[in-house]
């Protein structure tokens, strides 16, 4: 029964990727351009960086989404 255990998580990791989605087009749209090549830890007003900040923020997000999923479905 690992699915009912693990459905309100698998739930908020789809409302995380609709909110990422979203943040991450309204970003281009403003004129930035998405680059992961260099890890900051201050936020910064210019939107390159701010973009970077925000791509940074996501690949954790997946990190702790494929960590919990493993944890799921170990035996």
């Amino acid at each position: 029964m690992v699915g009912v255990g693990t459905k309100i998580q698998l739930r908020d990791f789809v409302q995380h990727e609709l909110e990422d989605t979203y943040l991450l087009t309204k970003a281009c749209a403003l004129g930035g351009t998405p680059e992961v090549s260099e890890a900051r830890l201050c936020p910064s007003p210019e939107p390159n960086q701010a973009l970077r900040d925000l791509l940074e923020h996501v690949i954790m997000r997946k990190q702790q989404q494929v960590d919990f999923l493993s944890l799921a479905m170990e035996p």
